[in-house]
């Protein structure tokens, strides 16, 4: 890389809002994938998100897009003919929206996140407005008749999910690990009552109508 890129890398990963929307995102449904190029065999790293709500895919896409100058779009994947079983339970697929914007600075991400491979929650996050916004948009849940706020938080560890309650706390929000219903080997998190206003209250505006 040259100065000049080299540069423009350091003030990216600087930017307060690029970084906690990429944070937000990787505690749900995001990923940073790490890829090598064919030819040249260089390892690169690239973000990578799916929803079938396509109108915050494509906000989502949009905002990072601007900050990395990708000139990706956003595609199509419509459900599978065939349904798929995890450990026994029918998932049926449905129709989905998605996109990869590859750039430098995900290798930062990919370094604080994962851990041979597996996704881990870096200990220097902060679990700040913008980001729980995104992390409850991408990975949260409300029934309204409990009323519970649960976080699909099944692909992390308990380590995680006792950091994460630790962090939760600091803003005053109590939460509680609980093992999946259906996953029994692994863990969700859930907000309930009073906490829950006040989960809802500390998080940002949801930018897409759909999800407010």
């Amino acid at each position: 890389m040259d100065k000049n890129a080299v540069l423009k890398l350091k003030e990216l990963l600087k930017n307060k809002e690029f970084c906690e929307i990429v944070d937000g995102e990787l505690l749900g449904d995001g990923c940073v994938e790490e890829k090598i190029d064919k030819k040249s065999g260089k390892r690169y790293h690239a973000f990578a998100y799916t929803s079938i709500n396509k109108a915050y895919v494509e906000y989502l896409h949009s905002i990072l897009a601007k900050y990395t100058t990708s000139r990706g779009h956003v595609y199509f994947r419509p459900a599978p003919e065939k349904h798929h079983f995890i450990n026994g339970r029918e998932v049926i697929g449905k129709d989905a929206y998605g996109f990869s914007i590859t750039h430098k600075a995900f290798e930062q991400f990919y370094l604080r996140w994962y851990n041979s491979e597996e996704k881990h929650v870096p200990r220097d996050i902060e679990l700040t407005p913008k980001v729980c916004l995104h992390w409850y948009i991408g990975d949260g849940s409300m029934d309204s008749d409990t009323p519970t706020i649960t976080m699909c938080t099944q692909s992390f560890g308990k380590s995680d999910h006792i950091f994460l309650i630790e962090k939760l706390a600091e803003q005053n929000i109590v939460s509680v690990m609980n093992i999946d219903n259906e996953m029994k080997d692994q863990y969700v998190l859930r907000i309930s009552t009073v906490d829950l206003i006040r989960f809802l209250g500390y998080i940002e505006k949801c930018p897409v109508p759909s999800y407010e």
